[in-house]
């Protein structure tokens, strides 16, 4: 056979096989989803599936990538401060303030400096309460005074502009301040605000509180123009109940625009792994939609919901981007969980798509269920 023919049946080969492969490679995600909390078996179902999606060809994100990713493309957990956290965080503090009467700026900045950790860890947790908003803004401003003391100037200037993205809407204890110290605090306030643009946060349903970096500040929906150049965590809460997800906001000089489901926030977990967890005999309606929602959101093909419908069931639906449905299974479970075949034989039902309607976002024929283990 000649060289160019052989090129010829090459290449068509190539443009009939290489769609077809890429398809089959594209990224797929398990995600398990409850009325209320999450059997402790499930996150060996999620392994499993996985692996058994690996065998059938299908690439599966690890539980952790799809973590990072959710939460760098949507929203992180509010975070948790602890007792001794915060003990830790006022001694720093008080330990800084007489290290800088005393003169001792390299003991009061390494003080501040485990402070300040906390306070950029926590802001959005620690800035809920008004006196400890201050509080964290004080010790900022510590910092700079530490640094003017020291003649870095520029560090202090910057220094002052990270209080102000610290604390929005900040106000300084002005006695415990050298004036020096409160004219750059208000310096990189002015300059920040003269640059910057405006945030607008919708929410579904409205009239919903907003927290810019834990600091209330109005309702939703919010327009506020008085935010410094920089990222910020916004939270929507829309009862007293419970705290919203952490959405991050980059201002910028134009307008940064931000929406917010609730209804999705409060369904989203990403501890230990991303699931979806509803109030009791509440989420059978919103999990195919929510699955949808976290493919958008992951960027990710197929979305295998993985559903704890009792003690000892649990369903799988295989959900595309578009929101279809394209595979389903049944499997009854022990208090350790489903046996391999089951698990196995569930998983190949998938990757075949058997179900009666791919299209139908309702319920699934019984008959169409496997029971196994």
């Amino acid at each position: 056979m000649n060289s160019p023919l052989l090129l010829v049946i090459i290449t068509s080969l190539l443009l009939v096989y290489v769609p077809r492969a890429s398809a089959e490679v594209s990224d797929w995600v398990v995600v398990p989803a409850s009325d209320g909390e999450m059997p402790p078996f499930m996150e060996r179902v999620v392994a499993g599936i996985s692996r058994e999606l690996e065998r059938h060809g299908r690439h599966v994100w690890p539980s952790g990538t799809v973590v990072t990713r959710f939460e760098q493309r949507s929203s992180t957990g509010a975070a948790e401060v602890t007792d001794i956290e915060l003990e830790k965080w006022a001694r720093h503090s008080r330990a800084a303030i007489r290290h800088l009467a005393r003169g001792n700026h390299a003991m009061a900045l390494d003080h501040l400096e485990r402070a300040e950790q906390l306070s950029r860890r926590a802001t959005e947790e620690l800035n809920q309460d008004k006196l400890r908003a201050q509080r964290v803004l004080d010790t900022c401003l510590y910092a700079v005074r530490a640094l003017l003391e020291t003649h870095d100037v520029a560090g202090a200037k910057a220094h002052a502009g990270e209080c102000v993205l610290l604390v929005p809407r900040g106000e300084p204890a002005t006695i415990m301040h050298p004036p020096l110290v409160l004219n750059l605090y208000e310096q990189a306030r002015d300059a920040g605000r003269e640059k910057s643009g405006s945030l607008i946060v919708e929410s579904d349903p409205s009239g919903c509180d907003v927290r810019i970096n834990g600091v209330r500040f109005g309702q939703t929906p919010l327009e506020t123009n008085e935010l410094a150049i920089g990222e910020y965590a916004v939270e929507v809460e829309c009862d007293g109940t419970r705290r919203g997800r952490i959405h991050s906001a980059e201002i910028g000089s134009g307008t940064t625009r931000l929406f917010i489901d609730t209804r999705f926030d409060h369904a989203v977990r990403t501890e230990p792994i991303l699931r979806l967890e509803y109030s009791k005999q509440r989420g059978s309606d919103w999990r195919v939609t929510d699955a949808r929602a976290v493919a958008e959101v992951l960027a990710a093909r197929m979305v295998v919901l993985v559903s704890a419908l009792t003690a000892n069931t649990i369903e799988l639906d295989l959900v595309s981007r578009t929101g279809s449905r394209q595979g389903c299974a049944r499997i009854v479970v022990t208090g350790r969980g489903p046996s391999t075949e089951a698990l196995g034989l569930a998983v190949r039902k998938l990757v075949e798509g058997k179900c009666s309607d791919p299209s139908a976002l309702g319920p699934i024929p019984p008959t169409l269920f496997m029971a196994g283990g």
